[in-house]
């Protein structure tokens, strides 16, 4: 990998997908344990790249936008295909800034919505259909929305969080509306100190917790969530050091899926002897998981 932004993994395949801002950008695919690297799909002009990139396991579809600010999405079970060959294409935004955009992709299956930011001058979140139809727009530079960085989506409470920057401490904060009327009463819930970064975001099923990666101080931060169907608080969990200039980017949650991991059985056998005449044997069964 030459520069790795953004991270999406499909269970059902054992796979991730990783978007990497080489020349050109490249999105790759690789088996959890890192094995099995190849191109998943490669862009077409030499100064584009993938900075952001989300799987939808329902549909079966990996997205991502392109720094020029196009959205495609392919087959998850697509493999070592290079150059557009059988992707999508669904959306290129004009007039917008080129600053890392951001995608989410809610409603999985046949009714997709693409959630895209726009950093620029006051930040915007766009959200499309992708079967076709108007988009809704909520853009607020002065109280909620000034520079997004990164979304999620609690789908049970229908919540919609994103992390944006500021207007003016610049400090990194958590933002949520109702996904339904789209971010038109949205509310910070959590905000950074000065030396944090808000990278990446998301959120669990049950909504009681963050997990967020900090570019700032390399640092993987759990955030407590409660009441996530009404009045949100936030309170800090644990933090985990994950090196002094890692950078992490992008956190992913996954489920455990026993076809892609496998479990081996060990059998131990000693035997003693206590006498010259008889003798007893022991058996110990251990198992372990990888």
């Amino acid at each position: 990998l030459t520069l790795p932004s953004s991270l999406a993994i499909d269970e059902a395949s054992c796979s991730m997908f990783v978007a990497d801002q080489g020349t050109p950008g490249r999105i790759r695919r690789a088996n959890f344990d890192g094995s099995g690297l190849q191109d998943f799909y490669v862009m077409k002009v030499t100064y584009v790249y993938a900075p952001s990139v989300v799987a939808d396991k329902t549909g079966r579809h990996l997205y991502w936008v392109e720094s020029d600010l196009r959205i495609r999405r392919s087959p998850l079970d697509r493999s070592n295909v290079k150059y557009g060959v059988a992707e999508e294409y669904f959306h290129q935004f004009s007039g917008l800034s080129h600053q890392d955009p951001s995608i989410y992709v809610a409603n999985s299956g046949a009714s997709p919505i693409i959630y895209f930011t726009s950093k620029g001058a006051l930040g915007k979140i766009y959200a499309w259909p992708w079967a076709g139809g108007g988009n809704s727009t909520y853009s607020d530079g002065e109280s909620k929305l000034y520079q997004p960085v990164t979304m999620t989506m609690h789908v049970p409470s229908n919540r919609f969080f994103w992390v944006d920057e500021h207007l003016t401490t610049y400090r990194p904060a958590v933002a949520t509306s109702v996904a339904s009327t789209f971010a038109s009463s949205a509310t910070y819930i959590w905000q950074a100190t000065t030396t944090q970064r808000a990278s990446g975001l998301v959120v669990d099923d049950a909504g009681a917790n963050f997990y967020m990666t900090d570019s700032g101080t390399d640092i993987l931060r759990n955030l407590k969530v409660s009441g996530i169907s009404g009045t949100i608080t936030v309170t800090t969990g644990w933090e985990v050091q994950v090196g002094s200039t890692s950078v992490p980017l992008s956190p992913v949650l996954m489920e455990y899926s026993s076809q892609c991991f496998t479990t081996s059985t060990t059998t131990l056998q000693a035997t003693t002897t206590t006498s010259t005449t008889s003798s007893s044997t022991a058996t110990r069964t251990s198992t372990t998981s990888t």
